[in-house]
């Protein structure tokens, strides 16, 4: 609403003073003394007006642009392209099902995976349930495929651990200059079954958004230390 007053108000203000600057030599003699002096002052204040609102547009300009609304492709896609050559992407998320195959149908390469993945260890099947010991389950999550990525040449390093923390939204980090983030709907918090959100896309390229990525780094690299277990002790071996 405030944008839309805003940039009504800015170019009426405009041509209201080049009116006014356009005929002040022929009506400035024709005014009192005190009501020039009023008119001067009004005309300040209006150039203060303009200036400010120039302001106000680039900041909420700014805020706008700092979250894009986008799908999952879509959103990984400009982030790459933003990105050029990331150097390392991180994901936190709970099993990467959906992101792992859409990484690997746009061929994002980068020097390093670094995945936090929420330690379930349930199944996608039926067969094994929630009374199994957790040494008997398997990981919820595509090992092989990310080690088939890495077999084809689309990463030099894997790094794929685990972390207690029930996930109430997943995000890609490339390098520290994009983010992608989203939120799970979670329908049943005992197993790992969720409907996945439609993200938005931060980039680097405004103050707001260099801070939000920096901040969600920062929470990536505290859970990534402490927690040391990794899933590639369940993977077999890809040649």
């Amino acid at each position: 609403m405030w944008n839309k007053v805003i940039r009504i108000a800015q170019p009426v203000l405009a041509f209201t003073l080049g009116l006014v600057f356009f005929f002040w030599q022929s009506l400035s003699p024709l005014l009192p003394w005190g009501l020039e002096r009023i008119i001067g002052i009004t005309i300040a204040f209006a150039a203060g007006l303009i200036f400010y609102f120039d302001q106000k547009i680039e900041r909420l300009s700014a805020r706008q642009d700092t979250l894009i609304h986008v799908n999952i492709s879509e959103g990984i896609a400009r982030a790459i392209r933003h990105v050029k050559h990331p150097s390392i992407i991180r994901i936190f998320a709970f099993s990467t099902f959906i992101i792992q195959p859409i990484l690997r149908d746009l061929h994002v390469q980068t020097k390093e995976f670094k995945l936090l993945l929420y330690n379930s260890k349930l199944p996608p099947g039926e067969d094994q349930t929630e009374s199994q010991a957790p040494e008997d389950r398997v990981p919820f999550a595509p090992i092989q495929e990310w080690l088939f990525m890495k077999r084809d040449g689309l990463m030099n390093e894997l790094e794929i651990r685990t972390h207690e923390i029930y996930p109430l939204d997943y995000f890609i980090l490339f390098d520290d200059n994009a983010l992608l983030v989203g939120h799970y709907l979670i329908h049943d918090s005992r197993f790992p079954k969720c409907e996945v959100q439609e993200p938005c896309l931060v980039l680097s390229e405004t103050q707001e958004g260099k801070i939000l990525i920096r901040k969600q780094l920062e929470v990536f690299e505290s859970l990534r230390n402490s927690n040391k277990s990794s899933l590639l002790e369940f993977a077999t071996n890809v040649t």
